[in-house]
């Protein structure tokens, strides 16, 4: 029989040893059931996700991601992302919900730095990471009444091991044109629920909107309207999920008067109305 020895570390990579908080984990066996999770960001929380079987397409920050089975994405905390799961890909996921992350040198609810990649394959890390999350999830199903304490532990397990993958760092970019893409995006994600156009846009830049359309579909996959719309139903699918407020009053918030034309928009774009999409959202919480 053979003895392997863990040497003792007494460094860890939290702060002061204090361990993160599991918010949430949603283990997405299929995604017949699946709305697109459009443009939106979590001022509270860090979410990782990691995807077990399928193909999607993400938006994180500023950079396009296609991804695929055995892919981790971090979405650190006040970072705009995008969800879209490749249609046929039949994708399986785990997401997971994560506060009170305090890793030495990174801000709170930061797992990578802005400067390097927010998808990391898992490579021979994958069938570890895999089995951690299922555990945490047939422990939160089986026992809840000790669920929060055996997850506490497996979620420190788990970043540590995504903490230990190798990772590239990615060089700035500074192309004139690339910076004014971002500098756009930032402008949209400031102004999104306001009265604003690709003309009234150029205008701001100070150039063509023809140049400025084709540009920004270049450098982020999507016309500037349709990132202006995926902004707008995002935040609207955040405020149904999160809030109290009426369909009316998230409407106007997000930059619709006429209810009826965001709700056309609103199903156009997720599949589903917003008050089913409040439905559905309030039964997955139970």
């Amino acid at each position: 029989m053979l003895q392997y020895f863990v040497k003792e570390n007494k460094h860890s990579i939290f702060e002061n040893n204090c361990l993160p908080q599991l918010l949430y984990l949603c283990n997405t066996e299929t995604m017949k059931d699946y709305f697109p999770r459009l443009l939106h960001k979590h001022n509270d929380r860090l979410e990782i996700v990691f995807i077990v079987k399928g193909k999607g397409n993400h938006l994180i920050g500023n950079e396009k991601y296609q991804t695929q089975a055995g892919d981790i994405l971090i979405f650190n905390q006040d970072v705009l992302h995008d969800e879209v799961a490749e249609i046929g890909s039949d994708m399986t996921v785990y997401c997971c919900g994560i506060n009170n992350l305090k890793i030495k040198g990174k801000k709170i609810n930061h797992l990578l730095e802005l400067d390097y990649p927010a998808v990391l394959p898992a490579g021979d890390y994958a069938e570890d990471i895999n089995a951690i999350l299922g555990i945490m999830d047939s422990q939160i199903k089986q026992n809840p009444n000790t669920a929060t304490e055996t997850c506490r532990y497996l979620l420190a397990s788990l970043i540590t091991i995504i903490s230990n993958i190798p990772r590239r760092n990615i060089q700035a970019n500074k192309n004139n044109e690339l910076m004014l893409v971002h500098q756009v995006k930032r402008y949209i994600d400031s102004h999104y629920w306001e009265n604003i156009s690709l003309s009234s846009i150029a205008r701001q830049f100070n150039v063509s909107p023809y140049y400025l359309s084709h540009l920004f579909k270049q450098g982020s996959g999507f016309s500037l309207i349709q990132y202006m719309l995926r902004r707008r139903i995002g935040e609207a699918q955040s405020l149904l999920i999160n809030t109290g407020y009426s369909i009316t009053q998230i409407a106007t918030l997000v930059g619709y008067d006429n209810i009826n034309y965001f709700s056309t928009i609103f199903t156009k774009m997720t599949g589903i109305s917003p008050t089913a999409y409040r439905t559905y959202w309030i039964g997955r919480k139970k």
